[in-house]
């Protein structure tokens, strides 16, 4: 074999070079099942969209706090149609003592729901709403018998007896509360309070383990010879302390009240160093335990006290409340 030339030799390296251009160049059209050459399609350009802001999400409801549970001196309170009013000094009139009447009975309250005024020491008198009184220009604001006739309000009038002047009642329909009244009496004439028993000082103090200053009888209880007294105690420094109590052949119950020694007015205002008047106004025996409830008076005015028996003891509940004001000043 002839040697190559040199001129060989550039013009295969030549075609060489021009092969290797062809297969890395532009493909040939593709050709369709008929054999004619298509194009490639161009790709597709999205449309552009607005942007969008996410939904906001729907607020959790927040949840509902748990409404505590009724006890059941609570329940029962709250289903009795109760109300408070006092007598005139004839003692032919009570008065349901409120400047709302209207409303009341745009709101479909019926004054002639109350058929019993309970007054002091369990008393039961029947009663008949008479009308609406209305609010004078004399009225002074003071809820006693002497103002009776100023203040607005609804009447109502005993049907068998009168009723004792300047007293407060309680207003309440038959059912329930009349019975089961505990029947009792006052210890004295006139609310004369005698003395506890010796005796009954005595086991007061070892039970409680603090001196008795004095001890009074407030009220008897007719069927299981059980007493209703208020306990003053003997100051401790500026401690004072007052009890009622309840006491029968089968259990002893207090309501303590503690305070702060003032010379003028430890409890009540102008009312010294003493507790004010207490007077028994009803007590009903009921399965929960006792019901109390007491007037609690002093030179301002008068307050509702309504004690119920619970874990051997008289708790306070204000699921009952009633005030009168009748300060001379």
């Amino acid at each position: 074999m002839k040697k190559l030339t040199v001129f060989t030799v550039i013009i295969l390296t030549i075609m060489l070079l021009i092969g290797c251009v062809g297969q890395t160049g532009d493909r040939p059209p593709q050709q369709d099942d008929t054999g004619s050459a298509t194009e490639e399609p161009e790709p597709i350009e999205p449309e552009p969209t607005e942007p969008t802001e996410p939904e906001p999400a729907e607020p959790e409801d927040p949840a509902t706090p748990e409404q505590p549970e009724q006890s059941a001196w609570e329940h029962r309170l709250s289903t009795w149609p109760m109300a408070f009013g006092f007598a005139e000094a004839g003692g032919r009139r009570l008065i349901y003592n409120t400047d709302e009447c209207e409303k009341m009975e745009e709101d479909g309250f019926d004054p002639a729901i109350y058929s019993l005024a309970i007054g002091p020491y369990g008393e039961i008198v029947s009663i008949t709403y008479e009308n609406v009184q209305e609010e004078t220009a004399q009225n002074n604001n003071r809820d006693n018998a002497d103002n009776f006739s100023n203040l607005p309000g609804f009447l109502y009038s005993p049907t068998d007896t009168r009723l004792t002047k300047n007293k407060t009642y309680v207003l309440a329909a038959a059912g329930p509360l009349v019975d089961m009244l505990v029947a009792m009496s006052p210890p004295g004439w006139k609310g004369n309070t005698p003395l506890m028993a010796e005796e009954t000082i005595e086991s007061i103090t070892s039970f409680k383990g603090r001196g008795v200053e004095w001890g009074k009888v407030l009220a008897n209880t007719k069927k299981d010879e059980g007493l209703i007294g208020l306990v003053l105690f003997e100051r401790q420094g500026n401690d004072m302390l007052f009890s009622i109590v309840y006491m029968d052949e089968t259990k002893t119950l207090f309501w303590d009240c503690p305070a702060e020694y003032d010379e003028v007015s430890t409890w009540r205002i102008d009312t010294g160093d003493g507790p004010g008047l207490l007077e028994p106004l009803l007590l009903a025996r009921f399965e929960e335990g006792l019901l109390l409830m007491l007037t609690w008076g002093s030179a301002e005015g008068e307050s509702i006290l309504l004690l119920c028996e619970e874990d051997g003891a008289f708790i306070e509940t204000k699921e009952v409340s009633y005030g009168r004001y009748w300060s001379p000043f």
